[in-house]
C-alpha cells in the first residue's frame, strides 16, 4: 500500500489488488465510468503530480478506494454498497 497521501497512487493499489487485475484493466474501467478514453501513462502522470486528474476522475477514484477500505475494515464484501450509495459519499468527498 502507497504510504504518501496521494489519490492516484492509493487507487492504483486498490485497483490492483485483486488477483488478475493489472493496470490496464482497471483503466480501462476507469475510462468507462468517466465515458471517455484515459491513457495508463495519464495515470502515471497524475500519480506523479505532473497533471491533475479531473474531477470526475477524482470522484470515480474516490468511489473505488472507498470501497476497498470499508471491505478493508469492516470486512463486508465488495457489492454490500450500492454503486449510488458509494458515488454519494465520493461526491461528498470530491472536489467541485
Amino acid at each position: 500500500m502507497p504510504t504518501d497521501r496521494n489519490l492516484v497512487a492509493l487507487w492504483m493499489w486498490v485497483a490492483t489488488r485483486i488477483p488478475g487485475h493489472t493496470l490496464a484493466s482497471a483503466v480501462r474501467e476507469l475510462s468507462e465510468d468517466v465515458g471517455r478514453t484515459i491513457r495508463q501513462n495519464r495515470v502515471y502522470e497524475w500519480r506523479d503530480g505532473l497533471h491533475t486528474p479531473p474531477a470526475d476522475v477524482q470522484s470515480a477514484m474516490i468511489s473505488d478506494v472507498i470501497e476497498a477500505a470499508l471491505e478493508l475494515s469492516l470486512a463486508e464484501p465488495p457489492g454490500t454498497y450500492s454503486a449510488e450509495q458509494l458515488d454519494d459519499l465520493a461526491a461528498w468527498l470530491s472536489p467541485p
